[in-house]
């Protein structure tokens, strides 16, 4: 694939049988992690009503997206192991190519913006010690916003991606897709940049906001721990999320610039789709370690299905 519009590597003509088996085994195992991990902690979140807040309800939403990663990007993959070339085809091969490329860009996109709103909210909080939370109506809207941009922004992939001679192909001038896919990776880098300064302006303010809210001793420092575990999470997720998921953008970027993509940049990129795969799956274990009350919800619902069980 060197000098050219393809844009699907083939895993069955980079990896040898043995190197092709193992890989299958690894995202079949991470697959199987992300999709039980996040769905129970959704089921924990969506369960009772006193972990249906604003805060956890973005969480929610943000492994829907995880959840979505795993349930359609890895599949994905493992279905190109089985060949060299596009296997479907038809109208049917032109909707499956328009529609893996352009979610496998845009649930991506899903996780950072929910980080970017729980930090937001976060920030209300630290401002104005005595503002409530945003109403049902209001998260409910955050939550739809945070599918509805990726949406937008990932959209026009339908228009440039096309299934022509049975391969998936960019079908405009390749400098409007250079242009605009690098002007997506810059959102990303954006969006990085304000979830960290709001973050550590959180946490510095937390620091004195002793001295300017008068809430009785108890009420203030569960508050302040609240906050700060929230903000704790969200900058442990931010910091996975750019672990994992910026060296496949970079690979990806990489090919965009140059339109090649060698043997080696293949595999690589087979290797870096993995860990952002790993990284759907660490995002539960790190929320159950800084909230509370989802870890108290995701307790409950396994000591249910045990006591069902028995």
């Amino acid at each position: 694939m060197n000098s050219s519009s393809n844009l699907t590597v083939y895993l069955g003509s980079v990896l040898s049988g043995a190197l092709r088996t193992t890989v299958i085994v690894f995202y079949i195992t991470v697959e199987s992690l992300a999709i039980i991990l996040n769905l129970l902690l959704i089921i924990a979140i969506l369960r009772h009503r006193h972990t249906r807040r604003s805060i956890n309800l973005l969480i929610a939403n943000s492994a829907a997206g995880d959840l979505m990663i795993a349930i359609w990007n890895i599949p994905f993959q493992l279905a190109t192991l089985s060949g060299s070339s596009w296997s479907v085809q038809g109208a049917s091969g032109r909707v499956v190519c328009k529609l893996i490329h352009f979610m496998g860009g845009m649930v991506l996109l899903v996780s950072p913006l929910n980080l970017l709103f729980i930090t937001v909210e976060r920030f209300r909080g630290v401002t104005s010690i005595s503002m409530v939370e945003l109403g049902r109506r209001g998260i409910y809207g955050l939550v739809v916003l945070a599918w509805v941009i990726p949406t937008a922004l990932y959209s026009p992939l339908f228009y440039f991606i096309d299934l022509r001679d049975e391969m998936c192909e960019i079908t405009v001038p390749w400098a409007y897709y250079r242009d605009y896919m690098m002007a997506l990776f810059a959102l990303f880098v954006v969006l990085y940049f304000n979830i960290v300064v709001l973050g550590v302006m959180i946490l510095r303010r937390l620091q004195v906001i002793d001295v300017i809210v008068q809430l009785p001793e108890a009420q203030r420092i569960a508050r302040k721990r609240r906050l700060g575990n929230a903000i704790k999470m969200v900058l442990c997720s931010l910091g996975s999320f750019i672990l994992f998921t910026t060296p496949y953008h970079s690979l990806a970027l990489h090919t965009i610039v140059s339109r090649s993509v060698t043997p080696l940049i293949s595999k690589l990129i087979i290797a870096m789709l993995f860990f952002v795969c790993l990284n759907s799956a660490l995002n539960p274990g790190i929320c159950y370690v800084f909230i509370e009350d989802i870890r108290h919800a995701v307790k409950q619902v396994l000591s249910t299905g045990q006591v069902t069980q028995g």
